[in-house]
């Protein structure tokens, strides 16, 4: 297991059209080499934050993609899963970062692919490297969906006007996934990129004051990566999946002069990134050791993340600033937002299937046996186990697997019946206890029963022995309904104790 803080990279736009127009000033210094950015406005005290990467507004995309984008690719070949997603204010580069621009020219197009085109070149180019080093022995299966999370409802952006509803699923084996999402296997990065362009034709775009094309909604892009690996020792197999999220950007009403439909797709955006920064808040807190609840599910978009966020992910968050003062608020937040993130420990497994998973760990026994009987001099391969009563010999290392998973299958389920034992006798300590304190308490109140009644009969008292008549009733029925208690915890200890011997049975009859 990997334990890995999210990673964080700040990168800065340059000035805007309407920016330059304006003549507002710059108020955002990027340090790159110090990994440093500076925030100040006019006479105001300097803010400054350190994160893993900081880009100014001359980088390029090669760049970004150099600092996240390959490591993360590299980490999924691997079977570990990836996530990287954009944040920031809208019309802040987001879109930019992720898929890149439009250029005159093919020349210029090409310097200007974003981060997930590249990031498919690059997993293509290694797979293919890798199946022909390794002359077949490894193959790799690579799919890819789109998804929309538009005012918290779902589309599927590859077959957007499907009647089938996308439904949010959680198991143990995948984790989030979207059921009914369409999957598309590919085999090349152009054909990826075709199926990418094709679905982002689809995603909910608006004109606002501070970009001509805001996107009105978060969209998801999976790459999900299937490795097949014949060894010496059998099949391996692995499987990761990397998602790559623009989100929607943050708006302010006064900012952007949303009206009607916009201003409720606005709000539906700042909504669920205000869910987000809870969800993250929470996650640091629970990190300096405080007990809170996680709450994912307010939103689908933190719903889908819950893996990338403290999870079972390697995650990466790009977060895009404007450097002038116009954009100052939006920026200081988008930072802040940007420190607490990188607080957030996730904890990244390689993804083994379960035939997998227990191959490995008989090799892991298996070596482990190898090297005792080396310090012993015995040679394992010919004899395993060997005593006055009986011998084991194994001619090659697959009938030591075989041994070792029927050794490991009787340890389980050994230890199972265990368990089961065990837990049959807490219930009857439980019940035990509890019936003792009930008797208990009759007992005491039966003896001050007994004690008012003679204390009154000694008295004499005439007028008292409607009083003492009732006391007299009360013992009877406390000395009985003591007996019955009595009866019932020793009737409830056989019938617990019947039921284990007839599940003790149960397999016999059956093999009967």
């Amino acid at each position: 297991m990997d334990v890995d803080n999210i990673q964080v990279v700040v990168r800065a736009r340059p000035c805007n059209e309407r920016e330059r127009k304006e003549g507002t000033r710059i108020c955002l210094a990027v340090d790159s080499p110090r990994k440093r950015v500076a925030l100040r406005r006019g006479e105001e005290q300097e803010h400054v934050y350190t994160f893993d990467h900081t880009l100014g507004e001359h980088s390029t995309q090669e760049e970004l993609f150099q600092k996240i984008g390959r490591p993360i690719a590299e980490n999924c070949l691997k079977g570990y899963n990836g996530c990287i997603f954009a944040y920031g204010q809208t019309g802040s580069g987001k879109t930019y970062s992720i898929q890149g621009g439009s250029g005159r020219t093919d020349e210029e197009r090409h310097r200007m692919r974003g981060l997930l085109p590249r990031v498919l070149e690059f997993i293509f180019a290694m797979v293919e490297r890798t199946v022909a080093n390794t002359c077949g022995r490894t193959t790799y299966l690579v799919k890819c969906s789109l998804l929309e999370v538009y005012k918290e409802n779902l589309t599927d952006l590859f077959c957007p006007h499907s009647a089938v509803p996308l439904v949010l699923r959680e198991d143990v084996k995948n984790g989030v996934y979207v059921e009914g999402q369409t999957e598309h296997t590919i085999q090349s990065a152009a054909e990826g990129l075709a199926f990418m362009y094709s679905g982002l034709q689809h995603r909910k775009t608006g004109s606002t004051l501070m970009n001509n094309e805001s996107s009105r909604s978060h969209s998801i892009f999976t790459i999900q990566i299937q490795c097949k690996e014949t060894t010496p020792e059998g099949i391996v197999m692995r499987h990761s999946r990397l998602n790559v999220v623009d989100l929607a950007g943050s708006e302010r009403q006064k900012s952007t002069q949303a009206a009607g439909q916009q201003l409720k797709e606005a709000s539906a955006i700042n909504k669920s990134l205000t869910t987000l920064g809870h969800v993250i808040r929470s996650l640091v807190d629970l990190g300096k050791g405080k007990h809170t609840h996680i709450h994912y599910r307010d939103s689908k978009l933190t719903h889908l993340l819950k893996d990338s966020l403290g999870g079972n992910s390697k995650t990466c968050i790009i977060a895009a600033v404007g450097p002038t003062e116009m954009c100052y608020s939006e920026t200081i937040s988008t930072l802040q937002f940007a420190q607490r993130a990188k607080l957030i420990q996730n904890k990244a497994v390689i993804n083994h299937d379960e035939h997998t998973q227990q191959l490995m760990k008989l090799q892991r026994e298996l070596q482990h046996y190898k090297k005792l009987a080396g310090a012993n001099g015995h040679d394992v391969g010919a004899t395993f186990m060997d005593s006055d009563s009986s011998s084991m010999n194994f001619q090659s290392n697959d009938e030591i697997a075989v041994a070792l998973a029927t050794a490991l299958r009787e340890e389980k389920s050994l230890s199972e019946e265990n368990e089961r034992l065990r837990a049959r006798n807490e219930k009857l300590e439980e019940l035990c206890s509890n019936q003792g304190k009930q008797l208990q308490e009759k007992k005491m109140l039966l003896k001050m029963r007994t004690a008012i009644v003679a204390k009154l009969q000694r008295q004499e008292a005439v007028h008292e022995s409607e009083e003492i008549a009732c006391l007299q009733q009360e013992i009877v029925a406390l000395q009985t309904d003591r007996r019955l208690s009595d009866g019932a915890s020793e009737l409830e200890v056989k019938n617990i104790l019947l039921k284990a011997q007839e599940e003790a049975l149960q397999p016999v009859a059956s093999g009967a």
